[in-house]
């Protein structure tokens, strides 16, 4: 919980620095990297870039904030468990990575956290 904590502070601190000039949304393509070493994170791998692994859950929790009510996320759901969906997501739809990621973020919460009619 502490590394998730931290991962996502360095993201938020980052983002600012690190952006480029120009307006910019991720797509699945460029999520799948920062993806990647997120999982590299989790099992504590030597060389696991936890940069991009914050940026990645970062970008995951901010897209689930930005959602608000049109996404029904149980009270207690944790950050990890949002990245977690989302990679399962990503890993089972690669013909899907060309779309935005925050499509894909929508699609992967909706599709475990659907909202009850």
């Amino acid at each position: 919980m502490v590394r998730i904590k931290i991962l996502i502070t360095i993201a938020i601190l980052s983002s600012n620095i690190l952006s480029d000039a120009s307006a910019y949304f991720y797509d699945g393509n460029q999520l799948i990297p920062m993806m990647r070493e997120g999982e590299r994170a989790e099992r504590s791998e030597n060389g696991a870039d936890y940069l991009k692994a914050s940026r990645f859950m970062g970008y995951v929790t901010g897209v689930a904030d930005a959602l608000g009510t049109s996404v029904c996320l149980p009270d207690n759901v944790t950050i990890a468990q949002l990245g977690a969906v989302v990679t399962k997501y990503l890993n089972e739809h690669p013909d899907q990575w060309h779309l935005t990621g925050s499509h894909l973020i929508e699609s992967a919460l909706r599709t475990i956290f659907p909202c009850k009619q």
